[in-house]
């Protein structure tokens, strides 16, 4: 399985610390935050999560009437984490 051992190669690499910064922050951030929302144009490596800043409210309030208009079209359920339902 090609697929298995090249992830298991990159797994390897983070370990032996041989990953670069750019790599090592891509596969393996944690915790990886709930909610995120990326400039794809200035930042198409997704390194900065904009979600949560003010100037992102009016998108992201949007964003998440969309969501849950599929959720119910749907019938997909699933709960939104408390802390995100905290901060609304």
């Amino acid at each position: 399985m090609p697929q298995k051992d090249a992830w298991l190669a990159v797994q390897s690499a983070h370990r032996a610390g041989l990953l670069s910064r750019l790599h090592d922050h891509l596969y393996f951030r944690n915790p990886r935050p709930v909610l995120e929302l990326y400039d794809l144009e200035n930042d198409p490596y997704e390194l900065e999560n904009i979600a949560g800043k003010e100037e992102m409210g009016a998108i992201e309030q949007a964003l998440r009437v969309e969501l849950e208009r599929w959720m119910i079209r749907e019938s997909d359920f699933l709960p939104l984490p408390t802390d995100v339902l905290a901060n609304q």
